[in-house]
């Protein structure tokens, strides 16, 4: 069973690749963070913050000019996030700040600490305590029994409680979709 727990993530950290420490391969995380980068409106001066960052690679992909926030639950993490992207600024824990932009890639897909129950609260709380212009969540739908599996029905249920600007992207690999919500 993949472990999604504190622990599992700061051994993982010590992986020599990103995408290992994600359990990731190299194509599946780059192409996640390629999706999540169409559907950002990226503006110089934008902050934005990577919910669940895990090594925080996905900064290698924004422009300069955003501010990237690192927040995730693994200390080993967040270390290496600050050993790898000094440009990083890493947060110990979710603050009320607001952001320009929420992203969360793959945030939710482990269940040993997630419920789905948990997945819909969090993200509720990220987008209305901070209050970004987009929340962009990647989530699993395969048939991985270590996994939390979301199908577009439910996951459509909880946008539209919230906002009627989103859409659903299926397109980039057989067992993702993303979640893109706009205010």
């Amino acid at each position: 069973m993949t472990a999604n727990t504190p622990e599992a993530w700061d051994e993982r950290a010590a992986e020599p690749f990103s995408w290992n420490a994600a359990l990731w391969s190299e194509r599946g995380q780059t192409q996640r963070f390629l999706a999540v980068l169409r559907h950002l409106d990226l503006r110089a001066g934008d902050a934005l913050l990577d919910f669940g960052c895990g090594t925080g690679r996905f900064c290698e992909f924004l422009p300069d000019d955003v501010t990237y926030y690192a927040c995730d639950s693994s200390p080993g993490m967040r270390e290496r996030v600050r050993r790898e992207h000094p440009r990083a600024w890493v947060l110990e824990e979710l603050s009320d700040d607001e952001f320009d932009h929420i992203v969360c890639i793959g945030t939710f897909n482990l269940e040993d600490s997630w419920s789905k129950f948990e997945t819909w609260e969090t993200l509720d709380d990220l987008w209305s305590i901070n209050s970004p212009r987009s929340l962009i969540v990647s989530f699993y739908r395969g048939e991985d029994e270590d996994c939390l599996s979301y199908d577009t029905e439910e996951v459509v249920e909880f946008a539209e409680e919230l906002t009627s600007s989103f859409i659903i992207d299926a397109t980039f690999l057989a067992n993702d979709l993303l979640l893109v919500m706009n205010k």
